[in-house]
């Protein structure tokens, strides 16, 4: 029933907003009379009810936040600031050279401080930015250093505007305001002092360029350097031949002072003064047998490479016989010299331990092995003495002794005064003896 009510009320609104047009013909009585409404209105089922809980006041608007300025700020709080031009040493700045702008700002530690992103700066174009310098100052502040790059493209004295430089005091700065407070401090803004610099024109004569008037002949004097030149090529000369001459001289004077080398010594007493120094070494009598081999094989093998001229000394055993069996060996068999390359080894290297009279066999036989090999010189005219077979090996090899053996004997005593120091020794063998028990056995 409320819906058609509210229908009606609204179809009759609707008709009394627009005026009644009068009608062509008289109005018709209505057919039939109208209806009253088939029921009457009824009451809503069901009260409003009120609501459930009451509605809480509201909740008490927060304080205002104060409105704070610089005046507000307590003595010692606002920084300083100052701006300069750095022109970098010339006296002329001219249309498009690049400026920087030193901005300095002195403020205290807690107290942090930028330059705004956009900045007016009237008359000069902004080229570029650097990084921003700070520097510890005694009282608890900081010197930030902001550099800036600017041009200027007009003629005359150009101002450069107060920069402003923005900071954030902290809540503790502020006059009447408490430091627990959730109240935050604003960003205030410092400005510096306007800077006037002036700017040339690359043209002259500005604003109204003229010519020059033409410049008066000037006298040149051009100095003349060829006596100069001269005189330097003539001493440069009679330098270089002195200086040939001194080294001449010195040349020609060391040259007859210089001694002639002495000939080259023969191998076989460099290894002879090696064993000889070995037995007065005393490794026998400390029983130091494994040295004593090593220094007697090493003087054996360096003989050999020095007699027949090898480098023996890097050769294992086998590669030093293979060597040797390319080379023509005389007084001794090739088999004895191994023999004694291989007991050396086994000292050397097999931990073998002879006994002390094998030890000094070993010393003589390493000096029978150089007597044996060693290179005598032929006086001159005795080049034949080989054909007669009075100075060369047999041709069995059994026997190294020559026709003149007598004389070959008192000079293999010369020449090895350490054999001597033996004859006593029931144990020790002299080179002969050596080779007469070495024919034997074979």
């Amino acid at each position: 029933m409320s819906g058609l009510l509210v229908a009606s009320l609204a179809t009759s609104l609707l008709l009394s907003a627009q005026p009644m047009r009068p009608t062509a013909q008289p109005m018709r009585p209505a057919a039939q009379p109208m209806r009253p409404t088939a029921q009457p209105m009824r009451p809503t089922a069901q009260p409003m009810r009120p609501t459930a809980q009451p509605m809480r006041p509201a909740a008490p608007a927060p304080p205002a936040t104060p409105s704070l300025s610089t005046a507000d700020l307590l003595p010692g709080w606002k920084p300083t600031a100052s701006a300069s031009l750095d022109t970098g040493g010339k006296k002329k700045v001219y249309v498009g050279d690049v400026i920087r702008v030193r901005v300095v700002v002195i403020a205290r530690n807690e107290v942090p401080v930028n330059l705004p992103t956009s900045l007016d700066l009237g008359a000069f174009s902004l080229v570029g930015r650097e990084p921003t310098r700070t520097e510890q100052l005694d009282g608890g502040k900081t010197r930030h250093e902001l550099i800036l790059r600017v041009a200027a493209f007009d003629v005359g004295q150009v101002t450069l505007p107060a920069i402003p430089i923005t900071y954030v005091p902290p809540r503790k700065a502020f006059k009447g305001l408490d430091p627990s407070s959730p109240v935050s401090a604003p960003a205030l803004v410092v400005e510096t002092r306007p800077v006037v610099q002036a700017i040339s024109s690359v043209l002259a004569n500005e604003p109204h360029p003229q010519l020059k008037k033409n410049a008066p002949p000037a006298q040149i004097l051009v100095e003349d350097r060829r006596l100069k030149t001269i005189l330097l090529i003539v001493a440069g000369v009679l330098a270089g031949v002195a200086l040939g001459f001194l080294l001449y001289f010195l040349l020609r004077r060391r040259r007859r002072r210089k001694k002639p080398l002495p000939p080259p010594r023969p191998a076989h007493e460099i290894a002879l003064e090696k064993l000889v120094a070995l037995r007065s070494a005393g490794y026998l009598e400390r029983g130091e047998l494994k040295p004593f081999y090593f220094g007697v094989s090493e003087a054996i093998r360096e003989y050999l490479g020095n007699r027949y001229g090898f480098d023996s000394l890097e050769l294992t055993t086998t590669e030093l016989m293979d060597e040797m069996g390319e080379v023509s060996l005389t007084g001794i068999h090739g088999d004895e010299l191994l023999r004694f390359l291989l007991d050396c080894d086994l000292v050397k290297f097999a931990k073998y331990i002879p006994p002390l009279e094998e030890a000094q066999r070993a010393v003589a036989q390493a000096e029978h092995i150089v007597h044996a090999t060693k290179l005598i010189p032929q006086p001159e005219g005795s080049g034949d003495s080989d054909a007669d077979g009075k100075s060369s090996a047999s041709a069995d090899g059994k026997s190294n002794a020559t026709a003149d053996g007598k004389s070959n004997a008192s000079a293999d005593d010369r020449a090895a005064p350490g054999a001597r120091a033996h004859d006593g020794d029931p144990g020790h063998r002299g080179p002969r003896e050596v080779d007469k028990a070495e024919v034997d056995g074979d």
